[in-house]
Order: C-alpha cells, then structure tokens, then sequence
C-alpha cells in the first residue's frame, strides 16, 4: 500500500451510499481501498493502523457508542463524517464534540461530498504524522470572564520556554481586549488567521520563518488583533491542518482560547493533550463551570488551576472542588498590582520579581507541564 493511500470505512445500510463514495472518490483520483459493514464496527478500526475515512450513518444504535467514537477520533490516523437523513444542528454540536470532522446528508450530493473528502485529504500531512516529534499542545480555558487566561498563558508558556530551551509556540486565539500582544506589549506584524490561511500554501519554511520571537528566548507568538475573530474564509479542516504542520517547528504549543460555545473551540478542545481549566474562588460560578465541563472535556486530560486566589478564600477550598467535582491542581496567588505591572512593562512576573508565590505557582505548572 503507498503511502498516500486512504483506507475508506463505511457503515451504513444503504448500498447506494457505497455506490455513489465509490463513484465520486474515484473521480478524485485517490489511491484508496473501501471497506463496507452495514454496522459500525470499533474493532474493525482499531485493528488498522493505517489512515483512514470513517462514514458511520447515524441511528439510534450509535447513540451507545460515543465513548467509542471518541477514543477512535482522538487517533489523529481517524478521519470521522457522520451521514445523516437531514440538517441537525443539535447532533452537529454533539458529535463534533466527540471529534467528527465533516457532516453530509442523504443522498450524498457529489459536489459536497468532493469538497469534504478534498478539506480532508492531506497526504503531506498524513506522511508526516508517522514521524511526530512528540508535540504537545496545551489548551488554557474557562468560561468565566476576567478569571486571568491570558496572564496564565503568557508566564506559563514563557516558563517553559526557559526551562527547556526547546521551541515553544503560544497561540492566540482569545479574541478579546486582553489577548497576548496587549499582555507582552508586542505588536506582531500577521495575525493568528494569517498564519491559518497561509499554511494551506504548503510553503511551511517561509511562513514558520515570520513567528515573532519573543526577545532572548525560545518563546514564539502568533498573536490575534484587539476583538478579532476566526476569519469567515477559515474551516475546521484549516485548523487542524496548520496544527499538525505546527507541532513539526514547535515542542509545546500553548493555546489561550476565547470563552464562545462554537465549532473552531471544539476542533482546539479535541486537537488537546492536556487543558488547563481556570477557575476563581467563587462557589457561584461552580455549578456553571461543571456543567461545560462534563458537557465539553468528558474524557478529556484535565487540570483545575484556581486563580486569583487569597488566603481568605482557603476555608471554600473543600467546597469549591465539591461544588466543581473536580480537585484544585494548582492555586494561584492574587497579585493584582504586579500583574497589572507585568502587562504595562510587556514582561511576565517573573522577570519583574522572581521571587513572589505567584511565579511559584507558574513555575510548578510549567514543570508539571514540561514531564506529562
């Protein structure tokens, strides 16, 4: 088998389904091997190591094998498209969650089917992933407004740059007022979807090669625009492509994420190995941040970082990790007046003073961080 070649699955009952991938996968002049079940089969998949498109049809069977389709998506060799009799907003939602890429209705229309087969397709890409250097990436979240992310982002990342010496990229996709170039006081000359839309161009050197470098060190910077947003020209299958060509320049991205419930978060949450949560001491907020958790990361590798915390506060320690269901990984120190100095100055609190509780607290992430 070459190695551009694509293992396509299909499970659905209908025989024309396999009849029309057959016919239009064909006119794309796709080396490829189709292999049909009317069930959908985990054992079947996991016995293949190749790469592969999986066409699971949906019914109230598959309902029962989220779990499955979820561990089988995380496989980066897994490519999911859920087939479905009619537009569903609700099943979209959910089953991106899980990790499906693509979704087309029934009777799959030739034009549809071509582009979604085409924004998936990367043979460059799928060569590549056979010899990974190990990239991680870690996703800084929350959905509490004002909890400190990007702060956290910023020293995080810059810590583990400096204890490594190994290339570390933080990647801005927060597009609100206080995103990372407001927090280093830097003014990069491309944006986040610059970077995004360029990568599609294959010229990976020229484009890696025009990162911001932050001052002497290893810390690179793709950073948005004050409220800038996802470009409207930018897909999922954009997003997962510039990630894959990243982790070949970078050991550790570190992604700061906006807090929106859309498609383009659900395709970061899924490209994660690890999510930083961050939380503030506030029983009332715990409820709300439960329920995005469970209904977001289930099954996802996450650590609780409480930020802005104070002493004060230690007492509702046992009742906030009750009230979240999870336990507290780190505390973070409130600091309010060396933080504001730190985003005036464009340093992180470390070069500012080394010596406070709050670079402890970073520090230990980081080295956490550095071993997983």
């Amino acid at each position: 088998m070459s190695d551009n070649k694509i293992k396509i699955y299909l499970f659905d009952k209908d025989s024309l389904t396999k009849t029309l991938i057959e016919n239009y996968i064909k006119e794309l002049n796709i080396d490829f091997e189709m292999i049909y079940a009317t069930d959908f089969n985990t054992n079947l998949i996991q016995r293949d190591n190749s790469y592969k498109f999986i066409f699971i049809s949906h019914n109230d069977s598959l309902e029962a094998l989220e779990n499955e389709i979820k561990i089988l998506a995380d496989d980066s060799k897994n490519v999911f498209f859920l087939l479905l009799d009619e537009p569903d907003s609700d099943l979209y939602v959910k089953y991106l969650r899980l990790g499906v890429k693509e979704f087309l209705i029934k009777p799959l229309v030739k034009d549809n089917f071509i582009k979604s087969v085409k924004n998936n397709y990367h043979p460059e890409v799928f060569a590549d992933k056979k010899n990974n250097t190990g990239s991680e990436i870690i996703l800084v979240a929350s959905q509490e407004q004002s909890c400190g992310k990007t702060l956290f982002a910023v020293n995080v990342a810059k810590e583990i740059a400096d204890v490594t010496k190994e290339k570390v990229l933080l990647l801005d996709f927060n597009n609100g007022l206080n995103n990372v170039s407001f927090s280093l006081d830097i003014n990069p000359t491309y944006d986040t979807n610059y970077y995004i839309l360029n990568t599609k161009s294959g010229n990976y050197e020229n484009i890696f090669s025009n990162v911001f470098k932050f001052e002497n060190s290893s810390l690179y910077i793709i950073s948005n625009g004050l409220y800038t947003g996802v470009d409207d020209n930018i897909n999922s299958n954009d997003i997962d492509n510039f990630l894959n060509i990243a982790k070949r320049y970078y050991r550790y991205i570190i992604i700061d994420l906006n807090k929106d419930l859309d498609i383009m978060n659900f395709i970061l949450y899924a490209n994660s190995d690890i999510i930083m949560y961050l939380i503030t001491p506030n029983i009332i907020s715990c409820e709300k941040n439960k329920k995005f958790i469970e209904k977001s990361f289930k099954g996802r590798k996450i650590k609780i970082i409480l930020n802005k915390y104070k002493p004060k506060d230690e007492a509702k320690l046992n009742e906030i990790e009750a009230a979240l269901g999870y336990e507290i990984f780190e505390k973070i120190p409130m600091n309010l007046s060396v933080s504001l100095g730190s985003a005036n100055k464009g340093k992180t609190i470390k070069e500012i003073n080394p010596n406070l509780d709050i670079v402890a607290s970073f520090d230990k992430i980081a080295r956490y961080l550095i071993k997983s």
